[in-house]
């Protein structure tokens, strides 16, 4: 099947984190085992060089190469041989959106020399004529440590001699800076005076600390060059160059330009065409100016190489009502609506109430997720995107200075209109090209601007008016008005993952779980109908693009979040525990500005980020020895990320040591009350989590769609936000438990089941339901990739309570059946919900459906009865008998 150059869907990927001591040799060492475990596709980390110890690889420096740290072009092979020999397939995650704006970068370094004159001044997406004269034609380049005046004379820019690049160069530390050639002749004369003696000459240049007037030579130097040094924070004002989001050591590539396509993908699609890349992930395609047209090059390309049917996901997050645009020649995204969509189907809705006005209570705080994301929106535009709405200020009053109607508006005011609307709009970017908006694009425009306008009535109608016009491309001369726009929504993906992803998200703490990315918080709960919904309206958009249910930029493991939604289940038992906790951890709190270290909102991060790791049968010393560090490091993130009481720009040393303090305090005898409680109830959210992982598990694995397991997720994955969640996986034990698990005969499965979900704690029976999970999915992929989506109906006294659905192709069948919101089962019985807990409740099976089925996930033979309908249907309390989810198939076609 896999033709051409080798491209095709998988039925499953395995994601992996890619470093120097963990590359290609490591990843071949791999394939035996994640063959075993079902794996169709590994689904590496970037593999082009990066920079120097780089810890993930999206710092490119060089697109034509395989990086060498990683194992070069030989390890690469080897892996691919490997791969081939089991039928498997090498997905690679691609960065088009930038490369690192550094010294390694050779087409960095020579724009650095050149200018504008450089082969690679197209290449990135630099504003040679910026609004502010006084850089026409130079780049801005903000790495100094210090301001320009103050480095210069301190001696810390050297005029020198490189031996590496046998070269003369500006030096900053270890960095060397390379010198246009046009401007060092004055240099040379005095070299051609004195060849002997070149490091005098540089030193009469470079000037002496204390003697201001020794250095004006020096700065001379600096000023004739194609770059202008400055402050590192200077680019929060002013920068000339689009970034990845702020970071100014990533460069924005332009990818609009052809010349520029064919140059970064030259290395790739010959990977491509030799077959040893076989599927592609594209990273921050809302980056681009053109979303659509760069993938339909792509798409052409790779058809040109042999490709039939490209495999191509796009790392796109969609709104809850939001869908991949149609005319993208993807297969879909890397799947975060279907993360979310499940996660929610775990939320108990009124237990979610009830959090709500808990959490409320105890922080005292009232505002909206809407508002909060809307204000953080508004605050990252004012700090970290402030160069890049300036710059979209004075193009916005260029274009209405043309404009009758917008001529004598103030371009201050046309700013702020301009940041209110984008606050306001509700998706990462709209798609506008070279014609007025039409479809969802005008109707999310003009519901930005509606509500801009009543959160911001004090502006007037006159910004507002010139803004909406301005984005329906109807202001000013053509060309620059659809450069405005796509520059604006170039913007507004960057203020949505600052604003949202990396500020709400670290604010808004009344559930953590909830917490993710491309998530709505208030969104609440999701209906088994609506994930139906969900379900077979992805079925119908991208019935390959990917499942995913954890990922290298999750906020924490997917086995975290499923065990922080049984507090939905659980409300009264929180809320109990956060004020008796509260009331025992007081001492550790401390006053700092006369306000308390945590706040509550704080505390309640703290305690709910303990409760989502806290590893669930360990001895509480050994517990706490596991998670006081990691915990202390995330709790330092997420308070600089919240940029309430401290940021990772103006640091609030006395908040983060007092916060620190309370966590090191909480944790430091494992013998107190607070921690012999914490684990208790970890214990009790630990185990119904368990039952929400594996139905969550199961979702992702029968549903429409590629399913991904990100690395060592085949067991609990309780980790954090990175990076915790790239630490080393123990693939020793993984592999030792794997085999155990493939020798249990077939009929020992539906006890050994049983008794894995006894011993949840240890993660096996997550390993199971994997394994069988995907070796069925590789076994019959035709099934799982093109198979229709059919909901089933369950008996009354199970509606909200299990999800069941059928898939069919061509005669083949699947059913899916999971058990929801686990921790509403804890009042009964035994709390699991497995077999005699479902009494007599079933699902009643779709027309034309088997009799008799095979479940994949512990070889039990369950037989449909008839109802008195005709119809068939199938008892829970069978299904369900052992695990608290089923994947059948039919008995007779047992592969």
């Amino acid at each position: 099947e896999r033709g051409g150059g080798g491209v095709r869907a998988p039925a499953s990927t395995y994601r992996l984190q890619l470093t120097a001591e963990r590359g290609f040799d490591h990843v071949r060492r791999l394939v035996p085992y994640l063959d075993a475990l079902g794996v169709e596709a590994v689904y590496l980390a970037p593999i082009f060089t990066a920079r120097a110890g780089s810890e993930h690889g999206y710092d490119v420096v060089d697109v034509g190469a395989v990086s060498p740290a990683l194992g070069g072009d030989a390890g690469l092979l080897a892996l691919s041989a490997a791969l081939r020999e089991r039928g498997m397939g090498l997905v690679v995650d691609f960065v088009p959106n930038h490369m690192a704006a550094c010294l390694e970068n050779p087409w960095w370094r020579d724009v650095l020399a050149h200018g504008r004159a450089s082969e690679h001044a197209a290449t990135f997406d630099i504003d040679w004529d910026p609004p502010w004269p006084s850089d026409t034609g130079r780049l801005l380049l903000a790495t100094l440590g210090d301001r320009y005046g103050a480095v210069l004379e301190r001696g810390e820019l050297a005029l020198a001699w490189s031996e590496a690049r046998e070269a003369l160069v500006v030096r900053y530390w270890e960095h060397e800076l390379p010198l246009d050639p046009a401007t060092i002749v004055p240099v040379l004369v005095d070299v051609l005076a004195a060849l002997a003696v070149l490091d005098a000459v540089c030193a009469r240049w470079n000037g002496a600390p204390g003697a201001p007037g020794s250095f004006d030579r020096l700065d001379g130097l600096l000023r004739a060059q194609v770059y202008r040094l400055s402050y590192w924070q200077t680019a929060e004002h002013e920068i000339n160059y689009r970034r990845f989001f702020n970071i100014s050591d990533l460069v924005g590539l332009r990818q609009e330009v052809a010349a520029v396509r064919e140059r970064t993908h030259a290395r790739l699609l010959e990977l491509v065409r030799d077959g040893v890349v076989t599927g592609l992930r594209l990273d921050h395609v809302d980056g681009l100016v053109n979303p659509r047209a760069y993938l339909a090059w792509l798409d052409a390309r790779l058809r040109g190489l042999g490709v039939a049917e490209p495999w191509v996901v796009v790392e796109k997050i969609l709104a809850a009502d939001e869908q991949l645009p149609a005319d993208w020649p993807v297969a879909g995204t890397t799947g975060y609506d279907l993360l979310n969509a499940v996660n929610r189907a775990m939320v108990d809705p009124d237990g979610l109430d009830r959090l709500d006005a808990l959490y409320r209570r105890f922080t005292g705080r009232r505002a909206s997720w809407d508002a909060i994301a809307r204000r953080r929106k508004r605050d990252v535009m004012d700090t970290l995107f402030q160069a890049d709405l300036r710059t979209l200020e004075w193009d916005l009053a260029a274009l209405a200075r043309d404009d009758r109607h917008g001529c004598d508006v103030a371009a201050d005011l046309l700013r702020r209109a301009l940041e209110e609307v984008t606050a306001a709009l509700d998706v990462y970017r709209t798609y506008v090209e070279d014609e007025p908006p039409a479809g969802d694009d005008l109707t999310r425009i003009e519901r930005a601007v509606a509500a801009a306008r009543e959160r911001a009535p004090g502006l007037g109608d006159a910004p507002f008016d010139v803004v909406e016009r301005a984005l329906r491309l109807d202001v000013g001369e053509p060309g620059a008005a659809r450069a405005f726009v796509h520059r604006w929504q170039q913007l507004c993906a960057p203020v949505m993952a600052k604003g949202v992803e990396d500020t709400s998200l670290y604010v808004y703490n009344r559930l953590l779980s909830l917490n993710t990315v491309g998530g709505d918080p208030d969104r609440g709960a999701l209906s088994v109908r609506d994930l139906h919904r969900f379900n077979e309206a992805r079925r119908r958009a991208s019935p390959t693009g990917m499942s995913t249910s954890d990922t290298h930029d999750a906020k924490r493991g997917e086995d975290a979040r499923a065990r922080l939604n049984v507090l939905t289940a659980m409300p009264s038992a929180w809320g109990e525990h956060l004020t008796r906790w509260s009331s025992l951890n007081a001492a550790h709190r401390a006053l700092v500005d006369d306000e308390p270290a945590p706040s509550a909102n704080d505390e309640v991060l703290v305690y709910q980020t303990l409760l989502g790791v806290w590893p669930v049968g360990r001895a509480p010393a050994e517990a706490v020895a596991d998670v006081r560090e990691r915990v202390a490091a995330y709790v330092l993130k997420a308070l600089r990320e919240a940029k309430e009481r401290t940021s990772w720009h103006d640091r609030h040393e006395g908040y983060e040591k007092a916060v620190l303090a309370f966590v090191e305090g909480v944790l430091a005898d494992p013998g107190e009350a607070f921690v012999r409680e914490l684990a208790d109830f970890a214990a009790v959210l630990g185990r119904f989590g368990a039952y929400n992982s594996l139905a969550a598990l199961a979702l992702k694995l029968a549903s429409p769609g590629v399913a991904d397991v990100y690395q060592g997720g085949e067991l609990w994955a309780h980790h954090l936000v990175d990076p915790d969640n790239r630490r080393d996986v123990d693939f020793d034990a993984r592999r030792e438990a794997l085999a155990a698990l493939a020798a249990v005969p077939p009929g020992d499965a539906p006890r050994v089941a049983a008794e894995l979900l006894a011993a949840w704690e240890d993660g096996r029976v997550k390993l199971w339901v994997t394994q069988r999970g995907l070796r069925d999915r590789r076994a019959r992929r035709r099934l799982y990739l093109e198979g229709d989506y059919r909901p089933m109906k369950p008996s009354a006294g199970a509606r909200g309570r299990v999800i069941a659905f059928a898939r069919e192709h061509r005669g083949d069948w699947l059913v899916g059946v999971a058990a929801l919101r686990a921790g509403v089962w804890a009042a009964e019985g035994d709390g699991a919900p497995t077999g005699r807990a479902w009494a007599s409740e079933e699902v009643t099976l779709p027309a034309g459906a088997p009799r008799r089925w095979r479940d994949v996930l512990t070889d039990r033979t369950i037989t449909a009865e008839t109802a008195s309908d005709g119809s068939l249907a199938l008892r829970l309390d069978g299904v369900l008998a052992a695990l608290p989810v089923a994947l059948l198939a039919p008995a007779e076609a047992r592969p």
